[in-house]
C-alpha cells in the first residue's frame, strides 16, 4: 500500500517538464517543477540541504516568447536514479527575464 496516499497534499502539484538546467557544476536534466522547485538528474550527487544557483529557458509557454529562470535553491532531495543522480531544489527566491533579453546580456558579458 502507498503511503504518500494517506498523506495531506501539502506540495505544489508537479508537471513534467524536459530542459536543461545550468548548474554551478555543470548541466542536469530537468524531469518535473512546480512553483517551489524543480526535480533534476545529475551525474554526481549533491549534498542534502546544499543552496545553490541554478538557470533554465522555459519554452512553450503559448503565446508568451521563452522565459530564462534564474533561482536561488536548496536541495532538499537526493536519490539514485538509472546511475545518476535524482535531485529535488525548493525555490529560496526566483527570478523571470524573456530569454532574448537573457541571451543578449550573456553574450555582451562574454565580449
Amino acid at each position: 500500500m502507498d503511503k504518500r496516499k494517506d498523506l495531506p497534499q501539502t506540495r505544489s502539484p508537479r508537471h513534467r517538464f524536459e530542459a536543461t538546467v545550468e548548474l554551478p557544476e555543470g548541466r542536469g536534466r530537468v524531469l518535473n517543477i512546480s512553483n517551489s522547485g524543480l526535480f533534476f538528474e545529475l551525474d554526481e550527487p549533491l549534498e542534502l540541504g546544499r543552496t545553490l544557483h541554478v538557470s533554465l529557458i522555459l519554452n512553450d509557454l503559448h503565446p508568451m516568447p521563452p522565459v530564462q529562470l534564474e533561482a536561488a535553491a536548496r536541495v532538499v532531495r537526493v536519490e539514485r536514479l538509472d546511475g545518476k543522480a535524482g535531485i529535488g531544489i525548493e525555490f529560496t527566491s526566483i527570478r523571470f527575464e524573456n530569454a532574448d533579453t537573457w541571451t543578449a546580456l550573456r553574450a555582451d558579458e562574454e565580449r
